[in-house]
């Protein structure tokens, strides 16, 4: 009997310039999914646009050495990653999310494993991979069940009398 199904191929995509307005799109079916319980509605719109603005993703990419990538389902943007260099043996998840469509088909951990790799590809010594992740948000869970630990727990100041209450995660690598 021959399988006639589709095969769905997921990749994944550096993200250049042009791809600023994907990132923008995806982050809007992300945001107000993942936070709309967590953070109160100007909260969320402050900081979405504090982070998501055009200006802000330039400033990521150009200024703070962030590099941004685009998990693709068959050519279609699903859920995007960025990482930054903490030290020499340390690289930081800032952002990882997927689309609500895409959750719980196993994605979270492609894209945390592609998030690895790219780690590993850049820093020589890399020792961990950290994450800050707010102490309400559902994800906390997946984030232990993919080996990360609380490693403290730590109230940002963000501005405008806004706070990130977060938990810092990690997770050791061989």
């Amino acid at each position: 009997m021959q399988d006639n199904s589709l095969k769905i191929m997921y990749s994944i995509q550096s993200v250049k310039d042009k791809d600023i307005p994907t990132i923008q799109q995806l982050a809007d079916a992300c945001w107000y999914d993942t936070y709309h319980n967590i953070l109160s509605p100007d909260q969320l719109e402050w900081m979405f646009d504090w982070m998501y603005s055009r200006h802000s993703l330039e400033e990521q990419l150009h200024t703070k050495g962030h590099r941004f990538f685009i998990l693709l389902d068959d050519q279609q943007p699903v859920g995007f990653f960025s990482l930054e260099k903490k030290d020499e043996t340390c690289i930081i998840i800032q952002k990882l999310y997927l689309m609500p469509t895409h959750q719980g088909k196993g994605l979270g951990k492609h894209m945390l494993e592609a998030a690895e790799s790219e780690a590993r590809n850049w820093l020589d010594q890399i020792r961990s991979l950290e994450l800050h992740v707010n102490r309400q948000n559902k994800a906390v869970e997946f984030y232990k069940r993919m080996g990360f630990f609380v490693a403290e727990e730590r109230d940002f100041p963000i501005g405008k009398g806004y706070y990130m209450r977060d938990y810092v995660m990690r997770r050791l690598l061989d």
